[in-house]
């Protein structure tokens, strides 16, 4: 599980204004707190198994002096295609995530103006969940994955005493997705057997 501890040695072993880490650390602080799969930001390894319909598109972004956005086109739980706005607002400090993502954004459209893909690598091509989670494992260890930053990011807001039905909503969960989650992640579990809330912290 991914926690702000490693998200400050990603921050201080990647930082430059080099465009593959811009990219790899926007994509990892908006996984994190807005609780994404790493599958979700990037695409598969097999050609085959690339679809241009999963693709998050650059038109898509909204920015604000306190918050972006970008439309997630599909994901598991949307069964009906509908897509999803995913929303994250601003936070003090360096470990705000839209501190990260604006200056990823402004080098990637100085580099490829006329690219549709929100994420871009220096090659121009969407980047592979392999060579994220490569850059991931090698700075955190192998029993990082991909999941590690969407379940990271629900305990962190757990922990600070965020309310269930809130960070239900973020993740997009269904309630028996929930429910069946809050369950199995030992923090949540422990947070669920010592407070009314399986989220309340103060205990």
């Amino acid at each position: 599980m991914l926690t702000e501890d490693n998200l400050w040695l990603l921050l201080l072993t990647y930082d430059s204004s080099n465009l593959n880490n811009l990219l790899f650390l926007a994509i990892i602080f908006s996984s994190f707190h807005a609780f994404l799969c790493l599958r979700e930001s990037t695409q598969p390894d097999t050609p085959v198994k690339c679809s241009f319909c999963k693709v998050t598109l650059c038109h898509s972004v909204k920015l604000t002096p306190s918050l972006f956005s970008f439309v997630l086109p599909t994901h598991k739980a949307d069964r009906f295609f509908e897509s999803s706005t995913i929303l994250m607002e601003s936070q003090s400090g360096p470990l705000c995530p839209l501190q990260l993502f604006r200056k990823y954004l402004a080098v990637c459209d100085t580099r490829f103006p006329l690219h549709m893909q929100l994420w871009l690598c220096s090659m121009g091509e969407v980047p592979t969940y392999s060579w994220v989670i490569y850059l991931l494992k090698s700075c955190l260890g192998t029993d990082i994955s991909g999941h590690s930053l969407r379940s990271g990011g629900a305990t962190a807001l757990a922990l600070a005493g965020t309310p269930d039905d809130h960070i239900q909503a973020r993740g997009r969960w269904s309630l028996q997705a929930y429910q069946v989650y809050i369950h199995k992640h030992p923090v949540m579990l422990q947070l669920l057997i010592h407070g009314c809330s399986a989220f309340d912290a103060h205990f």
